[in-house]
């Protein structure tokens, strides 16, 4: 019953003003946050196991950072390497 709610409505009708910023200057291809929902949900999954306690969970996503900071680290050396050709 919430589609009479005037402020809700209101919300609902300057969605691009508010949803958009969040996203300013992350590339995503195009992808829609259903997407990038369901691939960080995959990504997830790859390091962290089904019903694990809270602090392996926090341990395992920190990897995942740190594997992914390194990663992309990498790879921005090795575009510069390559651009000096």
């Amino acid at each position: 019953g919430l589609q009479t709610n005037a402020f809700l409505t209101q919300l609902y009708e300057v969605r691009g003003k508010w949803a958009k910023p969040y996203f300013m200057g992350v590339f995503c291809a195009k992808m829609t946050s259903t997407q990038r929902s369901e691939s960080a949900n995959h990504l997830l999954k790859g390091y962290v196991p089904p019903g694990c306690p809270m602090h392996l969970f926090i341990r395992q996503y920190e990897k995942m950072q740190f594997d992914g900071n390194s990663e992309e680290s990498y790879q921005e050396k090795r575009t510069k390497l390559v651009s000096l050709d």
